[in-house]
């Protein structure tokens, strides 16, 4: 996605968040023709590795043009503790970074979710009481919260829940969770572009264990949805949108394609 960036918008500063700052050296290193990279530590599971972070890039920049969270994990099988890092890493990291990073965003800067089809699909197969209470235009935080954790907390509980239907469910309560905060989030900044991004089940770190049917994507097929929301008609003006990237593996990318999409499937 780094890469993306840069060729649509060379001389850009990218500071790349990254666990393993050696790791993001390297991606520095190899883009340097192509701009600016600074590697910045962050652990989205942390708050003082989290502070640090957007203390480090204040200390560099005024502002900020563009907020991507793209950090996340996935357990193939459900079990409380699983699903409580899930949710710690791919809901509660985004509201983290993203609530670190807010003072820094200018009228009209972007903030991008990395968030997943399946945060749609598991909301579609919820009770009409929960998706109702979820939609609610005027759920805040602190409720989506408490009824996230309530989910997690009644499938552990109850091994014959009706939700553990629902395939990779923490991971799919984790991407919902993400998909409504987004949309609670362009409600509260109207002048902000606040959307979710999904790459669709691409070949990252994330599946480098997946022993599945399924066959991944290409990195830079499911990275270029960023590409064209940040930077073509497909995303201008909106806000509170979900994006994806609705190609097959192996498409070349200039046939590829990314449409919007909806929230409840």
């Amino acid at each position: 996605m780094v890469k993306h960036i840069l060729s649509n918008a060379p001389g850009s500063t990218i500071f790349l968040g990254c666990r393993d700052l050696d790791a993001g050296r390297r991606v520095a290193k190899e883009l340097l023709e192509e701009g600016t990279v600074i590697p910045v530590y962050l652990d989205v599971t942390s708050s003082e590795s989290v502070s640090a972070a957007a203390e480090a890039v204040c200390a560099e920049v005024p502002h900020l043009d563009l907020l991507c969270n793209n950090a996340g994990i996935l357990h193939e099988s459900f079990s409380v503790d699983s699903a409580r890092q899930t949710m710690h890493t791919n809901f509660e990291g985004p509201i983290l970074v993203t609530t670190a990073f807010l003072p820094m965003m200018k009228d009209g800067a972007s903030i991008l979710f990395t968030s997943s089809g399946m945060g749609a699909r598991t909301l579609g197969l919820l009770s009409a009481e929960h998706r109702d209470a979820l939609m609610s235009p005027a759920l805040k935080l602190p409720e989506l919260h408490s009824l996230l954790n309530q989910v997690v907390e009644e499938l552990g509980r109850n091994t014959a829940h009706k939700y553990h239907a629902i395939p990779t469910v923490d991971y799919g309560i984790s991407k919902m969770g993400v998909n409504l905060y987004t949309q609670m989030l362009a409600r509260q900044y109207p002048t902000l572009f606040v959307n979710a991004v999904s790459p669709g089940f691409t070949n990252t770190g994330m599946c480098a264990n997946y022993t599945g049917p399924r066959v991944p994507k290409e990195v830079s097929l499911g990275a270029s949805v960023f590409t064209k929301v940040i930077f073509s008609e497909l995303g201008h003006g909106h806000t509170g949108t979900f994006f994806k990237e609705d190609s097959k593996p192996g498409t070349p990318l200039d046939q590829a394609k990314s449409i919007i999409d909806s929230w409840v499937q």
